[in-house]
């Protein structure tokens, strides 16, 4: 027997599934951009449009970001076919929608984490409405299966790059500190309450900063990184990343994990980075639990924290007005200007001296670490380092442990540290040693150091897991 409906219900119904479908769709702000490809979610708030050509015909392009495209990458951008899906110009993850002059959508290119995608599937919902030098419109995509995307972008922009620039308002200064959200270790929920951004070295020719989020005040202590590695500031997570929002390291510390402090990239994605104003706020998460050799963990943080100064000099613009030649200089100064104190270079990792018969010596400026084989036992390499550490000006810092299984020694000279770590290796021991204030550029005579490693081929987390492992053991035999 068939049953039927009446029209009216029928509608209604079917109203209801559009109403329902609506709702469980992400809010989005006038213009944003959120896009979820393979489970990592990205939000994009910077959105421009601006026309192109694909063979001859007029296209319009709207491109999302996190940061502000630079002008010369707009232009390559532009000048390119706009529905080329190579766009190694745009340093960071993005999502280009493609109309024609009518105002059909003709594709999606999309970079996320860990990925890219073009599509043009029928399955994609878009409209663009050009008024009044502006481009309004949305696009969406909800598209299943072995490789799911979801693609929610709403934009009313200015067309173009002629229209004439708002006047930006002022910085509105440092913003105070703040983390909020979620950080699990073995599903037990953990602190974290400070953040710091730090300048840190560029990593494939970007510049970067790294970021310290602990639960315990960490301001006091140089270079904390290292220590809240193993817990001296309680749970802590430390990351580093391009000033694009691109995570290229990754160290995780729970006080519920046994591995405690390990390094992992491949789990963690920036959804939202912005560093407008001076300040730097963004959203990072896991996309739920993750796993690590036997131990989970999960991250869903919201923060805020200044730039440091080194990293807003690197961002400030160079078309600051230049001050007016015809102004007059003062012909007698009020005041004796303060004599500048000469700077104390830094000692050279290439003279801390070695102990005799020292082979097979690796310097690792990437982690700051290097390392090296030695004839003697434990014992004796201990008591011959520290006796050629000490004429040398180099000063004990804490106790020395030492046993025949193993040392830990630290030492300090000037604004210099160093934690050595001996270990036994077949008849003699094996020096690791981590260093903090020293100059690490090479010089002429600087033979011994080894060949730099190619950052594409570098294995960070392998590094940075091998040199906490080596701790760890350290730890373990006293």
């Amino acid at each position: 027997m068939t049953t039927s409906f009446p029209r009216s219900l029928t509608v209604a119904l079917a109203s209801l599934l559009l109403l329902t479908a609506f709702l469980t769709q992400p809010l989005l702000a006038a213009n944003q951009a959120v896009m979820t490809v393979g489970g990592k979610k990205t939000v994009f708030a910077n959105i421009i449009a601006v026309p192109g050509d694909s063979y001859g015909e007029k296209r319009t392009i709207v491109l999302a970001t996190m940061q502000k495209l630079p002008a010369d990458a707009l232009a390559k951008v532009r000048d390119k076919d706009a529905e080329d899906n190579n766009d190694p110009e745009i340093r960071q993850n993005y999502l280009k929608a493609v109309f024609d002059e009518q105002g059909e959508i003709r594709c999606c290119v999309g970079r996320g984490p860990n990925t890219s995608f073009t599509t043009r599937s029928p399955e994609m919902k878009a409209e663009l409405k050009l008024v009044d030098n502006r481009a309004k419109g949305l696009v969406t995509l909800v598209e299943r299966g072995d490789f799911p995307k979801n693609i929610n972008l709403s934009f009313d922009v200015p067309y173009g790059v002629t229209a004439a620039p708002e006047k930006p308002a002022a910085p509105p200064g440092p913003v105070k500190p703040t983390v909020t959200g979620t950080f699990l270790g073995n599903g037990k929920p953990a602190r974290l309450a400070y953040i710091t951004i730090f300048p840190t070295e560029p990593f494939n020719a970007e510049e970067a900063v790294l970021i310290l989020f602990s639960e315990k005040d960490h301001s006091k202590k140089k270079n904390p990184w290292i220590a809240a590695s193993f817990g001296d500031f309680g749970n802590a997570l430390i990351l580093r990343c391009h000033l694009t929002g691109g995570i290229f390291g990754c160290e995780v510390s729970h006080v519920a994990h046994e591995k405690r402090g390990f390094s992992s990239i491949g789990s963690i994605n920036m959804v939202e980075f912005d560093t407008a104003g001076g300040n730097l706020r963004g959203q990072v998460s896991t996309d739920g639990e993750q796993e690590f050799f036997g131990e989970t963990w999960e991250v869903d943080l919201q923060f805020a924290a200044p730039l440091p100064a080194e990293t807003l000099k690197g961002l400030a613009k160079t078309d600051a007005p230049a001050k007016p030649a015809d102004t007059p200089a003062p012909s007698v100064p009020t005041e004796k200007p303060a004599q500048p104190k000469p700077s104390v270079p830094k000692l050279s990792v290439y003279d801390v001296v070695l102990p005799k018969g020292a082979t097979d010596t690796q310097y690792k400026q990437l982690v700051e670490q290097f390392t090296f084989k030695c004839p003697a036992k434990v014992p004796a390499a201990a008591t011959e380092m520290t006796s050629s550490l000490q004429a040398k000006g180099w000063q004990k810092e804490g106790s020395d442990l030492v046993t025949p299984k193993s040392a830990i020694l630290k030492r300090k000279r000037g604004a210099a540290t160093l934690t050595i770590m001996i270990k036994p290796e077949g008849a003699g021991s094996r020096f690791t040693i981590f260093t903090e204030g020293l100059n690490w550029e090479k010089r002429g005579g600087d033979a011994k150091e080894s060949p730099p490693a190619d950052p594409d081929d570098l294995d960070i987390d392998a590094e940075i897991n091998k040199a906490l492992d080596e701790i760890r053991k350290i730890k373990i035999d006293f």
